[in-house]
C-alpha cells in the first residue's frame, strides 16, 4: 500500500495505491499497481492504474481461478468499492491473525503450520513473514506442495525419474 502524507492534525487518509502481484499456476505475475485514490488526488504512483480499470483487470486475471491470498487484498478491494468500482472476489481473501485452537483455512495459517517455527516464550506456532510478491507466494506454495517445480528438482533435492 502506498499510504497518503497525515491531515494537518495527524488524522490517517486512505491509501493512495496498492500494489497487487497475481501469479499463475506457472508462477508468471500477471498484474501489479491500482490507485486506491481518485483521480485528483496526488501522489500515488505514476504506473498505477485508475480504480476503475484495476477492478476491472483484477476480476479478468482472477476469473475462474482459485485464489489463494496473502496480505491485504480484502483492504484493495473495499477502497475500490468506496470509489464506486467493486471487485467481487468471491469473499475468498484471507486475513493474517493469531492461531488459537481453531486454525483458519487461509494460507498464512497453512504455511505457520507447515513452516512449524515456535514462539520460545508463548509455545505457539510462529506467524512467518509474508513472501512478499505473488511469485515468491507461488515459489513457497510449491515448496508446500513437496516439489519445487520451478526447477524440477523435489523437496529432498532429487529429480524426478519417469514412472516414479
Amino acid at each position: 500500500m502506498t499510504s497518503a502524507p497525515l491531515t494537518g492534525v495527524g488524522r490517517a487518509r486512505p491509501p493512495l495505491a496498492g500494489r497487487v502481484q497475481v501469479a499463475d499456476e506457472t508462477g508468471l505475475v500477471l498484474e501489479d499497481v491500482l490507485r486506491l485514490a481518485g483521480p485528483r488526488t496526488g501522489g500515488a504512483p505514476a504506473d498505477a492504474v485508475s480504480a476503475g480499470e484495476g477492478a476491472a483487470r483484477l476480476g479478468r486475471v482472477l476469473e475462474g481461478r482459485r485464489r489463494l491470498v496473502w496480505g491485504a487484498l480484502g483492504d484493495v478491494t473495499v477502497r475500490l468499492a468506496v470509489l464506486g468500482h467493486p471487485a467481487d472476489l468471491d469473499r475468498a481473501l484471507a486475513v493474517l491473525s493469531g492461531h488459537g485452537i481453531l486454525w483458519p483455512d487461509d494460507i498464512a495459517s497453512r504455511y505457520a503450520q507447515w513452516c512449524g517455527e515456535l514462539d520460545p516464550a508463548a509455545g505457539k506456532l510462529r506467524t512467518p513473514w509474508a513472501p512478499g510478491s505473488a511469485d515468491r507466494l507461488w515459489y513457497v506454495l510449491a515448496q508446500m506442495a513437496g516439489t519445487d517445480r520451478a526447477d524440477g528438482v523435489d523437496a529432498v533435492g532429487e529429480v524426478p525419474q519417469p514412472g516414479g
